[in-house]
């Protein structure tokens, strides 16, 4: 069976006659896509009639890419055959995205909510392939889409988590056997400046710490305390639930990690003392209570802005911060104080010390203090 593809020839067509055209073999009477011209652009509706019920849906405009257009009918068609039993569904990557891995990131995603954000952004540009058979989507089309989004100008840290939400989903497509490898595994990430990493040090620290356990808001105060003592990415922390602790608050187990693993965060009597406070606001189940959702806090925003607001009007703010910046000065002042890498990967969940490294910023009086250490190996000179 031969079915219309939308061709420059037929388009102009479309244009000069506005007509009704028919498209595929007998075997699909009823079926057409009809042009309707509105005051600014024509448009292409999709009609057809399965088991007495009339299906109709716009394709697109006229002027829009025909690849787009094309991948479109021939979805709308599938979908046809479908409903009429004649041929079984296809696993085109927008039904496998709705179907199957929305329901999984619910259930599996620590960040469910982040991932659908970033999956909506991603639509746009998933338009060109989201028609396409699962099993057809090579790593060229992945490439492509990527360049798409490079095009809005996004930073390398944003690119390289639309990356990571498109490698999820064929993760799972490949997990359960529907494709043999994943598109995007091989696709190198964007790299990512330093240059604005931040670690909090001297008067600095102390008034940052002074002004978040002063902010109105005594839960998002909290929040940056509690990240700035344990050094736990924003994420996991802001969804922590109270049954996540043990009984004397002097470890909490994570259930979901960026890892997708569970694990354990062993917290300090500092961190501790903030939970203790919380615990006599409790609300619901999250340690960090959301006045306005009702939930939990998914970015105390505000009170990093406020924070900053004050410290820079002491004078004491020495550059741009962020909730990361907090992890990062956890980071430098665990393995300043303990000399360990291996102790703080571990406490970072890091899963190997060159990640763990790219945290660590040595101060120039930490490193000669070290280096001054040598002098009584060195001192037979003497």
């Amino acid at each position: 069976m031969t079915s219309l593809q939308f061709t420059p020839k037929n388009v102009e067509i479309i244009k000069q006659k506005m007509t009704l055209l028919p498209y595929g073999s007998e075997r699909h009477m009823g079926t057409n896509v009809h042009a309707r011209k509105n005051k600014h652009s024509v448009s292409l509706i999709f009609r057809a009639d399965v088991k007495s019920t009339r299906i109709v849906k716009k394709i697109g405009d006229i002027s829009e890419d025909l690849t787009v257009l094309n991948q479109r009918l021939s979805r709308l068609r599938s979908e046809v055959s479908y409903l009429r039993g004649e041929a079984p569904a296809p696993l085109t990557l927008n039904r496998f995205i709705n179907t199957y891995y929305i329901p999984h990131s619910e259930t599996n995603h620590r960040d469910h909510k982040g991932m659908l954000s970033r999956l909506r952004i991603l639509s746009t540009e998933l338009e060109y392939i989201s028609g396409k058979l699962l099993s057809d989507i090579s790593k060229f089309d992945c490439i492509q889409v990527i360049n798409r989004l490079r095009l809005r100008e996004v930073s390398a840290s944003t690119l390289n988590k639309y990356r990571y939400a498109l490698q999820a989903v064929f993760s799972l497509a490949v997990e359960m056997e529907l494709i043999d490898r994943n598109p995007v595994e091989k696709i190198k990430k964007e790299v990512l400046s330093n240059t604005q990493t931040r670690v909090l040090r001297g008067n600095e620290l102390h008034r940052f710490t002074y002004f978040s356990s002063s902010y109105s808001n005594p839960y998002s105060g909290s929040a940056l305390l509690f990240l700035l003592f344990t050094g736990m990415r924003s994420m996991e922390a802001l969804t922590m639930k109270w049954t996540y602790l043990s009984e004397d608050k002097s470890y909490v187990d994570l259930p979901m990690t960026k890892s997708g693993k569970a694990r354990r965060v062993h917290i300090n009597e500092t961190a501790k003392r903030v939970l203790v406070h919380l615990e006599t606001l409790k609300m619901n189940e999250f340690v960090f209570y959301s006045p306005s959702s009702k939930g939990h806090l998914t970015y105390p925003r505000n009170a990093l802005q406020w924070v900053c607001t004050q410290l820079s009007k002491e004078g004491v703010l020495k550059g741009q911060l962020s909730l990361h910046s907090l992890r990062h000065t956890f980071a430098t002042n665990l393995i300043e104080t303990t000399g360990s890498l291996r102790a703080t990967q571990i406490a970072l969940g890091h899963s190997s010390s060159s990640v763990t490294e790219r945290y660590t910023h040595l101060s120039n009086e930490h490193i000669s203090n070290s280096v001054k250490q040598l002098d009584s190996t060195f001192n037979y000179m003497n």
